[in-house]
């Protein structure tokens, strides 16, 4: 019963930060069980005296529990609250106890009114039970409902419109009750004020002493090695002191707390003081009749017997040895022997077995410590007050990059990264000032090669007994890669989940039960808008749907995902709500195992429709050959080129007739071959455009020069593209921009390549195409060419494939238009 007592006194104890505080709690904790306890008695009184009262009762009994509640909140660690609880319970009681009679129609006497008085001047005892004096709000705050209940008495219970002045007879001296209660707690309060303050100030005064012992005490266990060697010598110098007064000496050998003993040169024992007689259990007697080896331990005079030849020659001999006493236990001695005189010598020791148990411990610590300070797997580091760093192992070097008598020279703040090193000072003092216990969060830190490092801290204050800061210990654990791990793992996250929400596919996955797993936002906003379903992970997709179309698709996706849990990949097409889907249905293996379905559903609406069109335009290309055969050659520059080859025949100038006829003969018939041809080399193209502005060149009468320019790299013989792709676009330059010009013109052609990109360009400097088509228009409004029409249809055709494109920019100069560029782009794959 004791010990279950003890138990529930102690609650909430954990949660103190003093003893006096903890006194408190205790306290109140025992006022907790007797209020309860006392309420208890007085149920059990009522009922002897009175009998049972069915309502009193049970209004004593809810009391009884109500005081109970501060043990409760104890228990939990709201401590505060349970004493300024329980110091407001006993007026609160009091007062709706008996409220309650009375409104219930009991009467009560002006005795019973004064008897409630005192059951609150009770109360107002406990305030300063639970609270110290320093601590003047919580008292404050406790002594508040005690002081109102006492002051406004009457006042309280004529709010609830009961009381005794609310009764028609009553005692007229009843007023000076609450004069009498008033001084009653006046003087109550004074006298715990004062033994409050008498109590407080004898308890920090006990424990001022305690923490002045405490501290005496570590500084005579940190002296005791030296004080020895100290008073060995005072102890030599009062032995020499005896010679001349036997008194003195007898005195001081035997009140010396050290063992002393006068010895001859074969062990014999001459004389010991009391000090040796009680530590090794010897009478007088019995010691002269035992040698000083007999007190040794046999083992420690095999290893080191003792050294009478140096005692005899006067040296001093130190030893640490292991003795017997009389009842055969072992003990740690510290001895100091020498030569007193002719045939003595005078040996004083001192038991150091504790001192060497602890020596033994601090030793065992400190190798304990050390072994985990250097061989720690994460950086271990002492730091001054000042932020310098004190010590630091392996671990914390190879982090920072720095050697250990480098960072030695550092501070802290020297390899934090700036923006961080003010916040690091604030901690620093934070820790000083006691703000706080420990730190631990992230850090970065910036290496010896001007890298950042990111760590995970832990630091806190190491104090002196006096409470005095020492330094500072510190855990530093490498969290970088992590951290670049983690952000890495964010990135990735965040870029498969836009490019999963971006894509133009449906995507979405189940577990074996059929329930969502994830979707993204296009499958989400078709079943919104074809179904009215809106989507959540763990649900199923059509399970509350109660209509055919609901059962139709729970039917037959039920069916597609069981077979790909069995194994199989699924590809489908289906056209609904008009549009045309190509699902995909694949197995998730996880650890051999499979887990769930994934789906993919593409919209290929469009490439259906593509595919019509392609074989539309299929169609479209075998009537377009037959035109593009008959437009590739322009009329007018057959009929100009025939003139050129009747002028030179009627020059009499064979040669220049034979030459130009024969590169016409090879231009019409590389033209009508690769006309009808779908494909040609890159070559090929090439020495057609030759042949033909060289013609254009003789027939025009040089009137411009021309360049073709073929980038390093690109392989004219291997490359495949569409057979007379920019002839009619270097006929248009020379026909309608260089021919035009009154000076001499250039026309240049390019062609590199770039990755998977084949680029032509055709530039001139000629009119312009606004002048060409002014002039066009006003010499040949019939005429319409069709070659760059024909040409420009392929490459719509080609494009559908999204292969090639074409572009024409206008040049121009301050003087106003200089020329036209035309780029032809096809990809080498849509080719070869």
């Amino acid at each position: 019963m004791a010990g279950f007592l003890r138990t529930i006194t102690n609650y909430g104890t954990g949660f103190a930060n003093s003893k006096s505080e903890k006194r408190n709690i205790i306290l109140a904790n025992y006022t907790s069980l007797i209020g309860s306890a006392a309420l208890i008695l007085l149920i059990v009184a009522i009922y002897f005296f009175y009998g049972y009262e069915p309502g009193m009762f049970s209004r004593l009994a809810g009391a009884s529990v109500f005081f109970l509640l501060p043990l409760v909140l104890n228990r939990i660690g709201l401590i505060i609250s349970s004493r300024v609880l329980l110091c407001w319970l006993t007026p609160v009681i009091v007062f709706g106890v008996s409220i309650l009679d009375l409104k219930a129609g009991e009467p009560m006497s002006s005795s019973s009114f004064v008897g409630l008085r005192l059951f609150l001047l009770a109360g107002f005892c406990f305030p300063f039970l639970f609270f110290n004096l320093q601590d003047k709000f919580l008292l404050i705050l406790g002594l508040l409902a005690p002081i109102v209940s006492i002051i406004f008495f009457d006042f309280i219970f004529s709010i609830f419109d009961v009381g005794y002045l609310k009764n028609s007879a009553h005692d007229q001296f009843y007023e000076f009750s609450n004069v009498r209660a008033l001084i009653a707690m006046l003087g109550i309060g004074l006298s715990l004020f004062f033994l409050k303050r008498v109590v407080e100030r004898n308890e920090q005064m006990n424990q001022d002493l305690l923490l002045e012992l405490k501290e005496k005490n570590v500084l005579i266990q940190q002296q005791a090695e030296a004080e020895v060697l100290k008073l060995n010598k005072k102890l030599n110098t009062n032995l020499e002191m005896l010679q001349i007064s036997e008194h003195r000496y007898r005195s001081l050998f035997e009140q010396a707390t050290d063992f002393i003993a006068i010895l001859d040169f074969d062990g014999n024992f001459i004389d010991a003081n009391e000090s040796w007689r009680t530590t090794f259990g010897y009478s007088k007697k019995e010691l002269s009749k035992v040698k000083i080896e007999n007190l040794i331990e046999p083992k420690e005079l095999e290893f080191r017997p003792i050294k009478y030849a140096e005692l005899q020659r006067g040296e001093h001999v130190l030893s640490l040895r292991r003795m017997m006493r009389k009842n055969g236990t072992i003990i740690e001695v510290e001895s100091n022997a020498k030569k007193l005189q002719e045939g003595k010598m005078l040996v004083i020791a001192r038991d150091v077995t504790k001192l060497r148990e602890a020596q033994h411990q601090i030793q065992l610590s400190e190798a304990k410590f050390r072994g985990a300070f250097e061989f720690s797997a994460i950086g271990m580091a002492l730091v001054s007050t000042t932020g310098n760093w004190l010590k630091v192992n392996k671990a914390l070097c190879e982090m920072v990059g720095y050697s250990e008598d480098d960072l030695l020279l550092l501070n802290v703040r020297d390899i934090t990264v700036p923006e961080e090193s003010d916040e690091g000072y604030i901690l620093q003092q934070n820790l000083l000032n006691g703000n706080t216990d420990n730190f631990q969060g992230e850090r970065r830190y910036i290496h010896k090669n001007g890298s950042i490092i990111w760590v995970n801290l832990n630091i806190s204050l190491v104090k002196d007994a006096s409470k005095s800061p020492l330094f500072f210990v510190a855990q530093i654990e490498d969290i970088t890669a992590e951290k670049r791990a983690a952000e890495k793992l964010i990135l990735n996250e965040a870029n498969l989940n836009a490019t999963i929400n971006n894509t133009e596919l449906m995507i979405w996955s189940v577990d074996r039960d059929f329930r969502l797993l994830m979707f993204n936002n296009q499958f989400a906003n078709y079943v919104k808008e074809h179904y009215g379903l809106v989507l959540q992970n763990g649900s199923r997709i059509f399970a509350n749907v109660k209509t055919p179309l609901g059962e139709e698709m729970t039917t037959k996706w039920t069916a597609l995902y069981e077979r790909a849990l069995g194994g199989d990949r699924i590809t489908l097409e289906e056209t609904r709500f008009g549009i045309d889907f190509q699902y995909s249905l694949s197995p998730i293996v996880e650890n051999n195992q499979v887990i769930g379905v994934s789906i993919f559903a593409d919209n290929v609406t469009e490439r259906k429709a593509r595919d019509r069109e392609l074989a539309e335009a299929n169609k479209k290309i075998g009537e377009l050959r037959l035109m593009a055969l008959r437009s590739v050659m322009s009329p007018h520059f057959i009929f100009n080129v025939l003139n050129s080859i009747q002028y030179f025949i009627a020059k009499n100038d064979r040669l220049n007739a034979i030459n130009y006829l024969s590169m016409f003969s090879k231009l019409v018939r590389s033209i009508l071959t690769h006309s009808v041809n779908n494909k040609i080399s890159l070559a090929e193209e090439i020495e057609l455009l030759k042949n033909y502005i060289q013609l254009e060149m003789v027939r025009f009468e040089n009137k411009f020069t021309f360049s073709i320019e073929i980038a390093p790299g690109v392989d004219s013989e291997s490359i495949i593209i569409p057979s007379l792709l920019i002839q009619p676009y270097v006929e248009n330059a020379i026909l309608h921009g260089l021919y035009n010009k009154t000076t001499p013109g250039e026309l240049s052609i390019r062609i590199r390549e770039d990755e998977d990109l084949l680029t032509f360009t055709i530039e001139d400097n000629g009119i312009g195409r606004e002048a060409a088509q002014r002039l066009r228009m006003e010499n040949l409004r019939t005429h319409n060419s069709m070659g760059i029409n024909i040409t420009e249809e392929r490459l719509k055709l080609i494009n559908l494939g999204q292969q090639a494109a074409f572009e024409v920019e206008d040049l121009k100069d301050e003087n106003g238009p200089c020329g036209t560029r035309v780029k032809i782009m096809i990809l080498l794959n849509a080719v070869k």
